[in-house]
């Protein structure tokens, strides 16, 4: 919370403070909603009750804040990690205003895969880049290209790899985008890959599955219960870069005969994930405050 915004904010009227995400911002809106006499909710998006609460001091900590707030989860594994550490929480998904994504059916894709994503070690894009040499010269004939979308401290050792590896046909870094040509990359693109060793409810995935490509994943909880294996996408074992390779090519090579997997991945996000629904779903949370 901002300065501005903090005075804003307790010279308002106030009801719900909702602090997204545990770590610090649950610690802002115990202050604020303490000030305010408030509802306080706060969010678990995903590393900060997957990784933060390893440790003991944080989980400590947690049980301050339990007694405070109500608590969100964004997926099912981050409700039943709360859970287990006391902590009881509503289950409420990460959404996407589907109407900003254009799907795209399969046969009407290029030859492009998608990767979205900062560029650290929980998104991995360099197991992307060990996946992709394993086919480079299928990538080469088929003439696939590969647009890795994001930024953060591995570019550098990832501009490396590309040469290292002789991907410079195949890869390209972009850089950090703006939403609209995200929207329409994966529009364009045939195949999504995800592979991070840690999600809460990935945004970027639910996006993608908006949009019609092929997504594959690391296998991890988060990816679980968003990906039903060969029927809204494809998993590989998250240390596995021959499986990644495999799972691209198998995308290709099969297009015609698992077109019907992203048209199930699409509905998927339309019934369970979209903003709209959701959004009800949160004000309802909302009313129900302090019962």
């Amino acid at each position: 919370m901002g300065s501005v915004a903090g005075v804003v904010a307790l010279k308002s009227r106030c009801n719900v403070v909702h602090a997204r995400f545990i770590f610090p911002q649950g610690f802002v809106g115990l202050v604020a909603s303490s000030l305010l006499r408030s509802e306080l909710i706060i969010t678990a998006e995903g590393t900060d009750a997957n990784l933060y609460l390893n440790n003991r001091v944080l989980r400590g900590l947690l049980r301050v804040l339990a007694r405070r707030a109500r608590f969100i989860a964004v997926s099912r594994p981050i409700q039943a990690r709360l859970s287990a550490l006391g902590v009881q929480a509503d289950f409420l998904p990460n959404s996407v205003d589907c109407s900003l994504f254009r799907f795209v059916p399969l046969h009407a894709k290029q030859n492009v895969i998608a990767f979205v994503g900062s560029l650290t070690w929980v998104k991995r894009p360099q197991f992307l880049l060990d996946g992709l040499s394993k086919i480079r010269s299928f990538l080469v004939d088929e003439r696939i290209k590969v647009r890795i979308v994001g930024d953060g401290p591995l570019r550098p050792s990832l501009e490396r790899q590309i040469r290292e590896r002789r991907l410079e046909e195949v890869v390209e870094l972009e850089g950090d985008r703006p939403r609209e040509y995200v929207a329409d990359l994966l529009a364009r693109a045939a195949v999504y890959v995800s592979c991070s060793t840690m999600e809460g409810m990935s945004l970027a995935m639910l996006e993608a599955m908006a949009s019609g490509p092929v997504v594959i994943a690391s296998d991890i909880p988060a990816t679980r219960a968003l990906i039903t294996n060969g029927e809204t996408g494809f998993t590989f074992p998250v240390d596995d870069p021959d499986a990644l390779a495999q799972a691209i090519r198998f995308a290709f090579e099969r297009s015609s005969e698992i077109s019907r997997v992203p048209e199930r991945a699409r509905a998927l996000v339309e019934s369970t994930y979209d903003i709209r629904t959701n959004a009800s779903k949160l004000l309802q949370v909302y009313a129900s405050r302090g019962r």
